[in-house]
Order: structure tokens, then C-alpha cells, then sequence
């Protein structure tokens, strides 16, 4: 179903798919930023995105600053999610280009529920050489 979820996603947002291009860059970018998150490291966390941050529930879209990321990041990042990274490893991580830069980024869609299709896809990628989240897309079918 993660596999369905993403291609949906790239579909629409006419993104071209691509390997991880440096596992050992995804290593580092996994033991840094997805463990942070899985480890509630909320303060590193919040340096560790970049503002205002896009979050897409349907066709709702907002741009959090980054208090109002603090204010609503438990219910961003609910125990589900968390359980969900904290079971998978560098693996899960589904690489894409974009625009005409073809600026890697880095995709990781966690299911929010067995029962449903509901996911939450988040997304990462450089900004001054360090990697961030940058958008946070609601699945909820």
C-alpha cells in the first residue's frame, strides 16, 4: 500500500522517481533525522525543518511557522507515526527527483491505520547542505 501511496503522490505532483543515489549519505540523513524524530528529540526536530512548513491534508495546505509546528508536532508526529519509522530502517527510504535542478529528495510514508489507506508521506531534502523537512502530506482515504 506505501508503494500505491507514493506513486499517487509523485503522479500528481509530477515528480521522477530514482534510487537512493548514496547509501551512505541516506545512512547519515536516516541516523540523523529519522531517528531524531523516532527518538522525540523535539527541539532538534524543529532546527531540523525548514520553515514555513508545508502540510497538505487533502486539499487543505498550510505553512506552518516553526512555534506553530512546536504548538501542533504531537499531532503531527503521533505515536503511530513514530512507531511506524521506528520499525523501518534506511530502506523505506524512496528517493525523487524535482525540477530542473533535479534536487534529490528524500519520501517516507508511514500507514496511519491496517484498516485503511490513511498514510502521512513526509518529505526531506538539502537546504545549506543539510537535510530537512520541508513537507508533511496527509493520505487519508
Amino acid at each position: 500500500m506505501k508503494n500505491a501511496i507514493l506513486l499517487t503522490f509523485l503522479f500528481f505532483s509530477g515528480w521522477a522517481a530514482a534510487q537512493v543515489s548514496d547509501t551512505t549519505v541516506a545512512r547519515a540523513f536516516w541516523n540523523d533525522n529519522i531517528q531524531t524524530i523516532v527518538k522525540a528529540n523535539v527541539t532538534k526536530v524543529l532546527t531540523q525543518t525548514h520553515y514555513p512548513l508545508e502540510v497538505k491534508t487533502g486539499q487543505k495546505r498550510e505553512k506552518l511557522t516553526k512555534e506553530q509546528f512546536k504548538t501542533r508536532y504531537k499531532s503531527i508526529f503521533t505515536s503511530t507515526i513514530v512507531a511506524e519509522l521506528a520499525s523501518e530502517d534506511i530502506d523505506a527510504i524512496d528517493a525523487f527527483t524535482m525540477g530542473d535542478d533535479e534536487t534529490e529528495t528524500y519520501m517516507l510514508a508511514c500507514m496511519l491505520s491496517e484498516e485503511s489507506d490513511a498514510a502521512i508521506v513526509l518529505c526531506f531534502k538539502q537546504f545549506n547542505g543539510k537535510w530537512q523537512l520541508y513537507l508533511v502530506d496527509y493520505h487519508l482515504e
